[in-house]
C-alpha cells in the first residue's frame, strides 16, 4: 500500500517557518516531527521529515517556484511606498568570500576585514 504524498503546500508552510526562525537547512525540520503545536499550527497534515522536504523542494524549485518567486516579487515591489526620487529601497545581503590567500585582480577588503568580494548571493538561472 502506497503512502500518500503530503500536499506541496504542507511542505512549503513547513519549510517557510524554519526560515521565520532563522534555520535554513532541511535537517533543522527533524526537531518539529514529533511536536504536535508544529502540526497542528500550521494545519499540516503531517510534518515531513528531511529527505521528503529536501527532495520535493529541489523538485519544484527549478520548475514553477522560480516562476512564483519572480511573480510574488514583482507584485510585492509593485505596492512598495517609493521614495521622493521614485526609487524603491531594498535590502539586498552579500556574503563575503575571503581570498586573502589569493593574489585575484579586482579583490579589496571586504566590511568582514578580509581581503575579496562580497557578492550578491541568488539562485542560479
Amino acid at each position: 500500500m502506497r503512502a500518500t504524498a503530503l500536499p506541496t503546500s504542507d511542505l512549503v508552510k513547513s519549510y517557510l517557518r524554519l526560515l521565520c526562525q532563522g534555520k535554513s537547512d532541511f535537517e533543522a525540520i527533524e526537531a518539529y516531527r514529533g511536536e504536535p503545536f508544529f502540526r497542528t499550527a500550521l494545519g499540516l497534515r503531517d510534518v515531513p521529515s528531511a529527505a521528503r522536504l529536501r527532495q520535493r523542494l529541489d523538485a519544484l524549485a527549478y520548475a514553477e517556484a522560480l516562476e512564483a518567486i519572480d511573480e510574488l516579487s514583482e507584485r510585492l515591489l509593485a505596492h512598495a511606498k517609493a521614495l521622493g526620487t521614485g526609487h524603491v529601497p531594498l535590502d539586498i545581503d552579500v556574503f563575503v568570500m575571503d581570498n586573502s590567500a589569493i593574489c585575484k585582480e579586482g579583490v579589496s577588503l571586504t566590511y568582514a576585514g578580509v581581503d575579496g568580494y562580497a557578492p550578491i548571493g541568488g539562485l542560479p538561472r
